[in-house]
């Protein structure tokens, strides 16, 4: 997890107040790792997967738009 000020990475070893970080600043918090479903897991005798096609993408498959990663 990365938190961001003003476009900004905070750093992990100062405080917020050592940052200039003001009371009621709007801090964005960014999640670094992404984590897929296992694979698909089948009914016993039956040829169809638990989930929807195309439900859960490869993370090849992950696409980013406007700075935001979109799972499809």
């Amino acid at each position: 997890m990365k938190i961001f000020y003003s476009g900004k990475e905070l750093e992990d070893d100062k405080t917020l107040a050592q940052q200039n970080i003001r009371p009621n600043s709007v801090l964005h918090l960014v999640r670094t790792k992404i984590h897929l479903w296992p694979s698909v897991q089948r009914l016993p005798g039956d040829n169809k997967p638990l989930r929807p096609p195309g439900a859960f993408k490869k993370k090849s498959e992950l696409s980013v738009k406007v700075g935001h990663v979109f799972l499809m």
